[in-house]
């Protein structure tokens, strides 16, 4: 078997059959130093290096070995369990503070900048927050809340309510003036849960949303509105783990110029373009 010199590291061979079973004190050839030699216990797995029964680990190649800390207190004589162990508290550690710091971002990044305008009020009606008006609003089915930065660097908030055609049933929607001799008058008609039915099936890949938009100012305090709209648009095809907004091809634009959509949404009204839309395709 191999054995090397605990002081100058020479390694030389010994037949194992002559070492006594308590083992047998010899010199160094090299370097005369005087240690104690055991018959080999197994081999090293990886450099194939023979052990005695007292080897902690391999002492060719530290295979196995004992971790000393600086304060010399022992951790373990694995030395891969350990390791494997320490990478696994150390990732665990950086996972957490990966958690932390996103949750800070969300929290004070993009989140603090639509809170500011959840949070807010529009001239229109100061008494509820924008918030409260969009989330309360009835007609819409989903609702959706992101914050980007366009191509001037401005800071934006946008709304995305997607509107609910069940919820329309029941309501009117204005057709025209008819005219007699005698007045002048109005007509409506009224949806329909057959005219709803009708323009889902027409309108399957067709979304009406409602979307606004807010303009952050540069110290983050204040905002304004700069678009307010219905966006009509088609799902081109619905491919899985793909977002919609990719998939989406735009059919109509209606721009909500004196804010009439807008003052619908705070007055908790049906949307008159949405019930115009399912009048022409549910008849």
């Amino acid at each position: 078997m191999k054995i090397q010199c605990p002081s100058c590291s020479d390694i030389s061979n010994v037949d194992d059959n002559k070492i006594p079973d308590n083992g047998v004190y010899v010199n160094c050839k090299k370097c005369e130093t005087e240690f104690l030699i055991k018959k080999s216990f197994d081999k090293c797995p990886i450099c194939s290096h023979d052990r005695t029964e007292n080897d902690v680990g391999c002492p060719n190649c530290k295979f196995g070995q004992r971790i000393i800390l600086k304060k010399n207190k022992v951790i373990s004589d694995n030395f891969w369990s350990d390791a494997i162990k320490e990478i696994k508290s150390k990732l665990v550690g950086l996972f957490f503070v990966f958690c932390v710091v996103s949750v800070y971002f969300f929290w004070f990044g993009d989140y603090s900048n639509i809170r500011l305008v959840k949070n807010g009020t529009l001239t229109i009606d100061s008494d509820v927050t924008v918030g409260d008006a969009f989330e309360g609003y009835k007609y819409f089915k989903t609702r959706k809340w992101k914050f980007f930065k366009d191509s001037q660097k401005r800071q934006v908030v946008e709304f995305n309510g997607v509107y609910d055609y069940d919820k329309f049933i029941g309501t009117t929607v204005y057709t025209g003036l008819e005219f007699t001799p005698n007045m002048t008058r109005a007509t409506t008609v009224q949806l329909t849960a057959n005219m709803v039915n009708k323009t889902r099936k027409s309108l399957e890949d067709i979304k009406s949303t409602y979307v606004i938009q807010f303009t952050i100012s540069k110290d983050n305090k204040s905002f304004q509105a700069r678009y307010s709209g219905i966006e009509i648009t088609r799902i081109t095809s619905k491919i899985p783990n793909l977002s919609e907004d990719i998939q989406k091809v735009p059919v109509k634009t209606i721009k909500d110029v004196n804010l009439s959509t807008l003052k619908k949404i705070y007055s908790n009204e049906p949307e008159e373009e949405i019930g115009a839309l399912i009048l022409t395709t549910g008849e």
